[in-house]
């Protein structure tokens, strides 16, 4: 039943990944309409699923799929606010947004994960750093951009106490 479940999800993948090929690198909003829900499925999934394997395919490939929607040039606007239980924080200035989530296995060891995305004002194109998991080591130029948005962030909240 649950490798019936997986290929299922495997061609909802497979024809999200097509339509981006005919869509090109702008995507409507119906589009990622489509996306979120399929998002939005994959992590119900992670959430209920008991299975610590099963939860790490579909957690892979929600992954993927986000991955692959940030992409898009426009993904940047699009608020994806039927992700409930994934957070996604913006930076004051609107150039970095972090998404996270995080996935409790069946000994209660919890796995947080992140993808940032950023504008890049050089290239003038938005960017990704993907699949940032608690469990790995960050590089150097990631725990920079990290410290960054944490340093923004707090001036902001002190400016707003401060005044």
């Amino acid at each position: 039943m649950q490798l019936l479940k997986i290929k299922n999800i495997f061609f909802c993948f497979l024809i999200i990944s097509f339509s981006t090929h005919i869509y090109g690198q702008k995507a409507s909003k119906s589009l990622f309409g489509e996306y979120e829900d399929t998002l939005k499925y994959l992590h119900n999934k992670i959430v209920f699923t008991k299975d610590d394997d099963v939860k790490l395919n579909f957690n892979n490939s929600f992954k993927n799929i986000l991955n692959e929607v940030l992409e898009f040039d426009n993904s940047f606007q699009y608020p994806f606010d039927s992700l409930k239980n994934i957070s996604r924080l913006y930076s004051p200035d609107k150039k970095l947004r972090i998404y996270n989530w995080f996935i409790e296995k069946e000994n209660k060891e919890i796995i947080y994960y992140c993808i940032i995305q950023y504008y890049d004002k050089r290239k003038k194109e938005c960017n990704i750093i993907p699949y940032l998991a608690g469990t790995e080591l960050m590089n150097i130029a990631h725990k920079k951009l990290l410290m960054c948005f944490i340093l923004q962030e707090t001036k902001s909240h002190l400016d707003i106490l401060c005044s």
